[in-house]
């Protein structure tokens, strides 16, 4: 069972799990992406600063352009907030990985480790599958700041999930710095730490529908709902519908769209409004 550490208001706690470990670089990442959320005159600069180090010295480091130290960490992890425990979890992390990059034996878990994390983050925020759709549209440009402004996200987000989406083969960057979706279709993955980043990703979806609703035109979306008394054990065929609606527009919307322009967000929900009594309420997504 594998050391993990766990957020709580941006501060960690170092336990044991087994979930994939986030390395310092991904945690100077997400400390990055959270202070922008909450205050976006928070910049690449202004983290910089805290930390006391040179704004494209640290960007190196966030785009993994420059390696991490022991040093490094030990530099800024009290700008970070961060406690002898956690400095030592961090430090511990970055001499196994060296090691097992010494030892070819040792390096395919470290490998393995990073890419569930990138794997995790990709579901669990929508602007991946956003950047993957944009590149589709007509007068894509492979520029971070257009990236953001018709994502409406930050352009840190963006550079974090391009390169992300680079290192999991979603994305390609070619030789004029054009980027090229080389993903095909995708689906969520069964992987066992998914559930937490498919809740994330729905959450953060249903939120959008909502200010859909509230701020666009009927022009320009379809909001509907239906409230039905059904037999409960019909759940499995209505799943199965679904399902082939979703995948049926899919390829609809691919032959048809011959003028890519927008990108869009299809929410379905099918939920009891009714008390479950008999029916177990289940984890699953």
């Amino acid at each position: 069972m594998a050391k993990a550490i766990v957020f709580v208001n941006h501060q960690i706690c170092v336990k044991t799990a087994t979930r994939p470990n986030l390395d310092f670089r991904g945690y100077l990442q997400d400390f990055l992406v959270s202070r922008t959320k909450r205050n976006p005159a928070y910049s690449l600069r202004s983290f910089a600063r805290q930390l006391g180090v040179e704004p494209s010295y640290l960007s190196k480091i966030l785009r993994g352009h420059r390696s991490i130290t022991v040093r490094f960490i030990h530099q800024v992890s009290p700008s970070l907030g961060l406690n002898r425990d956690e400095i030592s979890f961090f430090v511990d992390q970055l001499k196994a990985r060296t090691e097992a990059r010494k030892n070819p034996d040792l390096a395919q878990p470290a490998a393995f480790s990073e890419l569930s994390m990138d794997t995790f983050k990709m579901i669990a925020d929508w602007y991946h599958y956003a950047i993957l759709e944009l590149t589709e549209t007509r007068n894509f440009v492979s520029c971070y700041k257009w990236i953001s402004r018709r994502l409406k996200v930050t352009e840190e987000e963006v550079s974090q999930a391009i390169e992300r989406l680079i290192r999991l083969g979603f994305l390609d960057r070619r030789a004029d710095a054009q980027l090229v979706n080389v993903s095909g279709r995708n689906t969520t993955l069964g992987h066992p730490s998914t559930s937490l980043a498919l809740k994330s990703l729905q959450k953060q979806i249903l939120s959008q529908a909502i200010g859909a609703l509230e701020e666009l035109g009927l022009e320009v979306r379809d909001q509907s709902s239906l409230t039905i008394a059904i037999d409960p054990t019909l759940l499995p065929e209505v799943k199965k519908r679904i399902m082939k609606f979703r995948r049926e527009l899919c390829s609809f919307l691919d032959e048809q769209s011959h003028e890519k322009s927008e990108v869009y967000q299809l929410s379905l929900s099918f939920f009891p409004a009714t008390q479950i009594s008999e029916i177990s309420k289940g984890n699953s997504i």
